[in-house]
């Protein structure tokens, strides 16, 4: 037969239209299971420390560590409003502190069946921190036309990093294709591109450079360069700077290369004149004696 202890403090009763309403404050202790219960009525809760003069003093939580024979403190509300948990002098107004590999704050909702997952904001022994939402969606949110900053402002013009390791990242569009994908315009002081293969085959001696009289006919018929996309294909499928940066440098190269030869044609005109002149001249004075 269970057996228990039970003292009740009865802080005060009223009658309001013939019906009793109590507020009553119940400390139990269980014998048979060792579980101790503090029990209010159906009032407002209030646990108040007790002030001495001028001065308020913590509200305090204890564990008693049978192991240790030590009192744990996890929970400390200060007389400034401060939360700690796990210290006893918290700096914010809530603050969490640990000595493990993690020290953590979980959110999880009730549909949540993975239980290691969930909202978690961490802060590991490395003194790195961590947003995450284990295996779901993890969304950030501005005010309507407010910024969403990252970093801190203040050292806007010194460092500082913005790394995203893997997957594909949207601005203005929630289907990116790309690393970066922009539904809009982009506004750059520089924008470096890399290409695998710079133009500068153009210069190698193998390369097959196209005669003016083909390229004339080739533009006759086709509306656009040789080996550069027509405009139905751009239209569709978009202009790639690095592919047709490196194009465009290729068409200059081939027109350096067609001047070069335009020049060399150009000066052994210019001889050959020279040396028609030179002959007229040598009749002339034949013809005159």
């Amino acid at each position: 037969m269970k057996t228990y202890s039970e003292f009740i403090l009865l802080l005060f009763a009223f009658q309001t239209n013939a019906q009793t309403t109590y507020d009553v404050l119940r400390l139990s202790n269980g014998a048979a299971n060792h579980k101790g219960v503090l029990q209010f009525g159906l009032s407002d809760v209030i646990i108040e420390n007790s002030p001495d003069g001028s001065n308020y003093t913590d509200l305090q939580f204890k564990i008693w560590n049978g192991t240790t024979s030590t009192y744990l403190n996890p929970l400390r509300i200060t007389s400034s409003g401060n939360v700690g948990i796990g210290t006893t002098t918290p700096q914010g107004n809530l603050e969490i502190r640990s000595s493990g590999s993690r020290t953590e704050l979980k959110v999880r909702h009730q549909n949540e069946t993975e239980n290691s997952w969930g909202l978690a904001v961490v802060q590991k022994d490395d003194l790195s921190g961590v947003i995450s939402c284990g295996g779901r969606n993890l969304q950030i949110e501005s005010g309507w036309d407010k910024s969403l900053i990252l970093g801190n402002t203040a050292y806007s013009n010194s460092g500082g990093k913005v790394l995203i390791p893997g997957g594909n990242v949207g601005i203005g569009t929630s289907n990116p294709d790309a690393k970066l994908t922009v539904n809009g315009k982009i506004k750059a002081e520089e924008i470096q591109v890399i290409v695998d293969v710079p133009a500068d085959y153009v210069f190698e001696p193998n390369y097959k450079l196209m005669p003016l009289s083909e390229v004339a006919n080739y533009v006759q018929q086709n509306k656009h360069l040789p080996n550069v996309p027509s405009a139905e294909v751009i239209k569709e499928t978009g202009w790639n700077v690095g592919e047709m940066n490196n194009k465009l440098l290729e068409k200059v190269e081939e027109i350096t290369f067609y001047l070069i030869e335009l020049q060399n044609i150009n000066a052994a005109q210019d001889q050959q004149i020279k040396e028609q002149q030179l002959k007229i001249i040598q009749l002339e004075k034949r013809i005159n004696k």
